[in-house]
């Protein structure tokens, strides 16, 4: 079977963007880092990969996604504005008029972290006191609090952060990065 000009387009944007999406992008950016053409690219193209600034120390990364664990709340990421409204019922009358009316049908209780957060290390990392032993050595770690999605719905934003799809069926993470 040979595809049309057209259809070829289409299955190669398609492929890009499932590709692309999400962290299957970092596992590819990788993979061309390993291949002897990428150096070459490197020169040509100033979104290529290149070498890092500094001789890398770390010989592994732990990735944790907890689907149904901690909230980052009441972990490493502070939110001020739940103490000025804990304990407050969510105002939905906005969201009610959107083409989403079953999603917000319940009146939603804001409650606060119920945890005192304090900044540790030399970077100042903000962590609460239910982690009084991992905030001694958080200049040893990575935080990440800048992943978002379109979709409010938790398991679809999962979904997309670890395939670049908000539906199942696609390679994870784990699925597509290699270990040397």
């Amino acid at each position: 079977m040979t595809l049309e000009p057209l259809e070829l387009r289409l299955a190669r944007r398609q492929f890009l963007y499932q590709s692309l999406s999400g962290i299957g992008g970092l596992a590819l950016l990788h993979m061309l880092n390993q291949e002897s053409w990428a150096v070459g690219l490197a020169a040509r193209s100033p979104l290529a990969p290149k070498a890092p600034h500094h001789t890398p120390k770390a010989k592994a990364c732990i990735f944790l996604s907890m689907l149904g664990g901690v909230s980052q709340a009441d972990t490493f990421d502070p939110k001020p504005a739940l103490r000025k409204f804990d304990n407050t019922v969510m105002d939905w009358t906005k969201e009610r008029a959107t083409d989403q009316p079953n999603l917000f049908a319940k009146p939603r209780l804001i409650l606060g972290s119920p945890w005192e957060f304090k900044k540790y290390g030399q970077c100042g990392m903000d962590v609460s006191d239910l982690f009084p032993h991992l905030a001694t050595c958080v200049d040893d770690m990575a935080f990440v609090r800048s992943v978002q999605t379109e979709s409010g719905n938790h398991p679809a934003a999962v979904f997309a952060m670890n395939t670049g799809s908000p539906f199942p069926g696609h390679p994870s993470v784990g699925a597509r990065t290699t270990l040397d």
